[in-house]
Parts: structure tokens; sequence; C-alpha cells
């Protein structure tokens, strides 16, 4: 399950920033030149793979500060 979640995580990343170089899933969204918009895109196709809703409260930049963090986040739900 974790390996399924990071894959299409990063697949998503990829998708929408083609400009990703290989092991950007660690590095740190603002330092890869992730603004807000580019965010939010990559969090609509989150969930509409995943099949959930990011709750609103947890919408917040500075709480996803790299890939990883959103793998967590979604490996978290996944458990609801």
């Amino acid at each position: 399950m974790e390996n399924y979640i990071k894959e299409n995580v990063n697949r998503i990343f990829k998708e929408n920033c083609p400009f990703l170089k290989p092991g950007f899933d660690e590095e740190n969204l603002i330092d890869l030149g992730i603004n807000s918009l580019i965010f939010v895109k990559i969090v609509v196709n989150l969930e509409s793979f995943f099949g959930f809703e990011f709750d609103d409260n947890d919408l917040n930049y500075e709480r996803f500060q790299n890939v990883e963090a959103i793998c967590i986040y979604i490996k978290e739900r996944a458990k609801k």
C-alpha cells in the first residue's frame, strides 16, 4: 500500500510539474518551485485519484513541506 501511494503521488507530481528532477520527493515543495496554484492543482488530482477530499483545515502549504508528508497524510486517510 505504501509503495502504491508513493508511486502514484510521485506520478501526479511529475504530470503537473514536468520540471521536477529525480529525488524531488524529499525536497521542500517551495524550493522545487511549486507555488500555491500548482499545489492546488496537485491536490485536486490527488483527491480524484485516491477518492477522498483533503480536509480544508489540512490544506496548509506549510503542513505539506514535501512529497513524503503528503504520502503520510494519504496513508493516514486511507486507514479511516
